[in-house]
């Protein structure tokens, strides 16, 4: 599934029902939102505690999304960026749906 591709047409969608560039804006911003947000629902099922008080360790919620990244590729094995990109492509399709 290739997520560009989908948010492209998702885009498209949008424009052809006469939305503004910023509703636009928001509703992308929303999609991969949605998908980080499923994507550390799921990596937080695999952590220990340990990890867990290294993520809280971090200075800044950036550095948690990173680290929360990089545990979840060594755990699963998988590049969480990839993940990531696969689960906006889901809620984006999700959305042509709808």
């Amino acid at each position: 599934m290739d997520s560009q591709k989908i948010l492209q047409n998702v885009v498209s969608s949008l424009i052809r029902k006469g939305l503004s560039d910023q509703e636009i804006s928001n509703i992308l911003k929303d999609i991969g939102e949605a998908a980080f947000d499923q994507f550390t629902e799921e990596a937080m099922q695999l952590f220990s505690d340990e990890d867990l008080k290294l993520i809280a360790s971090c200075a800044t919620q950036d550095e948690a999304d990173e680290e929360i990244k990089e545990l979840y590729s060594l755990y699963t094995g998988r590049e969480a960026t990839e993940y990531i990109n696969y689960l906006i492509a889901q809620n984006a399709q999700h959305y042509l749906e709808e």
